[in-house]
């Protein structure tokens, strides 16, 4: 079900563009990520024993009003950012999973790092006959195959490989 709200997660490192290091986060996002821009409600707040903070502003996304919700989480000599757009008038469950995810960040633990293997890229060049669904089978994902051999490669649907050419897959 569409919601109308969007999460979006990134990494950024703690220096300024001039180089200075910004330990806290409510500085940094008041002053280096958000800096001349009006906020509400900016404060500092702990996730899961990490310093953060938050603030937010209204926007819009799709021409649609909604609350903006900062949270910024400082994690190992960088910052962890969270921008949430939330519908105005969105039902509190919503909100309240939306909060959720934030304030879910956390250090994995040894078992959990266990689990995961990262995946890489490799190039791998193109024989006669090749197509984006034989190249992209040969990918260890699960979804979606298709799609990201084409987003990997800025390929169209149905777009002819051409044999001697290198291409993009997501390998172990």
């Amino acid at each position: 079900k569409q919601t109308g709200s969007v999460v979006v997660f990134d990494m950024v490192g703690n220096k300024t563009k001039d180089g200075k290091t910004v330990s806290d986060p409510l500085s940094f996002l008041t002053n280096v990520w958000m800096k001349g821009q009006k906020l509400s409600g900016a404060e500092k707040v702990t996730v899961n024993g990490f310093p953060a903070a938050t603030a937010a502003f209204s926007g819009t996304v799709n021409k649609r009003p909604v609350t903006i919700r900062l949270v910024n989480i400082a994690w190992k000599g960088r910052f962890v950012r969270f921008q949430i757009a939330i519908p105005k008038g969105a039902p509190a469950t919503l909100v309240e999973d939306l909060k959720r995810t934030s304030y879910s960040f956390r250090n994995m633990t040894n078992s959990e790092k266990t689990k995961f293997k990262p995946y890489r890229v490799k190039l791998v060049t193109a024989k006669a006959g090749d197509t984006i669904a034989t190249l992209a089978a040969r990918q260890p994902i699960a979804e979606h195959k298709q799609d990201m051999f084409m987003l990997l490669n800025a390929l169209k649907p149905n777009q002819a490989l051409k044999a001697g050419q290198r291409y993009k897959i997501i390998s172990n």
